[in-house]
């Protein structure tokens, strides 16, 4: 599966290539860096942090976490790693969205964003989950985002049995399962 899954990321990549090589262009990227005057992000399509930009104090072109102040970048820096996954244990079926290590089993259905908000509306391609990930500025302080991510069964099972992980956990190395009614976030 992961085999057939790189093979048809390279086959859309090279399709993509070839497209943009007759002068046609490929999908609009609906990624946006949004910021409260403070605190910058840069979130991509599917949600995760972690897009082009511009130049941080040290070290790298992109826009993950950034204290504007002193223009220091967070999660950009060196690797761009932070990302996400979840996964209905039932059906075996699992979703994920990093930019160091790619996307997997999703699909867009919306972004949007205002200069300092962004939500991303994502569904996993056999129609058995929904996430949403929206990040607002925190209104108890001007160093705080909030990112509020909800997972919607959409299928047709009455529970859905979920297991997520956000944040680098590559890093951090964070694991949690969920029970059938319980779903969660760690990092």
């Amino acid at each position: 599966m992961i085999a057939r899954t790189a093979f048809k990321q390279f086959a859309y990549g090279l399709a993509s290539v070839a497209i943009l090589g007759l002068g046609f262009t490929a999908e609009a990227r609906a990624a946006a860096i949004i910021d409260n005057g403070t605190i910058q992000l840069g979130v991509d399509d599917f949600g995760q942090l972690n897009i082009p930009g511009p130049p941080a104090a040290v070290g790298t072109t992109s826009v993950g976490l950034r204290f504007l102040p002193t223009n220091n970048e967070a999660t950009a820096a060196g690797c761009l790693c932070e990302g996400w996954g979840v996964a209905d244990n039932l059906s075996s079926v699992a979703a994920w969205a990093n930019n160091s290590s790619g996307s997997a089993n999703l699909i867009l259905k919306s972004f949007s964003s205002t200069a300092d908000s962004a939500t991303s509306i994502v569904a996993n391609t056999t129609g058995i989950f929904e996430v949403t990930h929206k990040y607002i500025p925190d209104a108890r302080t001007p160093y705080l985002y909030r990112a509020e991510v909800t997972i919607k069964n959409t299928g047709s099972d009455a529970m859905l049995q979920a297991a997520c992980i956000t944040g680098d956990c590559s890093n951090i190395g964070c694991k949690l399962g969920m029970n059938l009614n319980r779903l969660g976030v760690c990092c």
